[in-house]
């Protein structure tokens, strides 16, 4: 049976991971992909086939020229990936995950349908821990590229109440290219106040934010992002956006019932918090303690490392879910 998606939502959620993964789309790539995000419902358990009236997309706008920008982004989209890798990885490793296994556009139904890949499962649906939520209409009356990707990435720091990142890592978070725009002058006036200036003329409330230009000597090569109606408190540095992702800092996590147990349990073998965090955003909390028991427990009298060895663990079973839902 087919599985259609029910109507769309006022809120759309990503993983925190995809959120600051380094890729660039267009304005209309961003529309298109804020409004297939919008039928994503908190409880869905798999994809679904969505399907946008153009009227959506595009408003009163229903040109030839308009289809022609609307075909262009579909098949962008579709050919879209990221390279999502986890916290051990090598800075040459490579994992591409497509976004969509299918998008199609029927000019005579005025009709955009697509169906969101397997592989983007884990950063899309069931999500723990570590995502972010936006508003559907704020993000689609942004008329900026740069200011969509600049909206996700500032409400998941939001609770975080500061964030001091390098320019190199917030510029190729956004363009995904190293070599545009290598002087912050030129980044600043072509890519990041203009969507930030589309961002504050929202007023969004949960968005008051200062900007501090950090210097070693003449050069800026920090930002600091100071949310005003918050207190603030000390945060880590970000490093290597893309070759370690799973070590961002972000938002502070409570965990109650089985996912506490397992998180103490993690604690208490000495991985440290952000591979903890990692772990209870893909698994229950009790495969996680199950894992811990047969793999550690009834075997630490020949484990050396108990860290390595249950974090080893763990990550095979990872895997193991994630290939499972392909």
């Amino acid at each position: 049976m087919k599985l259609v998606s029910q109507p769309p939502h006022k809120q759309a959620a990503q993983h925190n991971l995809l959120v600051r993964v380094p890729f660039r789309m267009s304005i209309m790539e961003s529309r298109i992909f804020t409004l297939l995000l919008s039928y994503i419902h908190k409880d869905d358990k798999d994809f679904k086939e969505i399907n946008i009236p153009l009227e959506r997309i595009l408003g009163d706008n229903l040109s030839g020229r308009s289809y022609k920008l609307v075909r262009e982004a579909c098949k962008s989209l579709f050919e879209r990936s990221v390279n999502i890798l986890p916290v051990d990885a090598h800075k040459n490793d490579l994992d591409e995950i497509h976004f969509f296994d299918r998008i199609k556009l029927t000019t005579g139904k005025g009709m955009v349908t697509a169906w969101f890949s397997n592989q983007i499962k884990p950063y899309l649906l069931d999500l723990k821990g570590e995502f972010t939520i936006s508003e559907i209409e704020k993000l689609l009356s942004l008329r900026n590229a740069h200011a969509h990707r600049m909206y996700w990435f500032l409400k998941s720091i939001r609770k975080m109440r500061s964030k001091t990142i390098d320019v190199e890592e917030l510029r190729f978070m956004l363009l995904a290219d190293k070599s545009k725009y290598p002087k912050y002058g030129e980044f600043n006036k072509h890519v990041l106040k203009p969507a930030l200036d589309e961002i504050v003329e929202l007023e969004d409330d949960d968005l008051k934010f200062s900007l501090i230009e950090l210097k070693e000597g003449k050069q800026v090569i920090k930002l600091k992002f100071k949310f005003n109606d918050l207190p603030e408190e000390p945060e880590q540095s970000t490093k290597h956006i893309q070759a370690d992702l799973f070590n961002q800092p972000s938002q502070k996590i409570e965990y109650t019932g089985t996912e506490l147990k397992a998180w103490n349990l993690m604690m208490k073998y000495k991985l440290d918090e952000k591979q903890g965090r990692f772990f209870l955003t893909f698994l229950k909390g009790e495969e996680i303690t199950k894992v811990i028991y047969t793999e550690y427990s009834l075997k630490k009298s020949i484990v050396k490392n108990p860290a390595a060895h249950i974090y080893e663990a763990l990550q095979k079973l990872v895997e193991m879910k994630k290939n499972k839902s392909l």
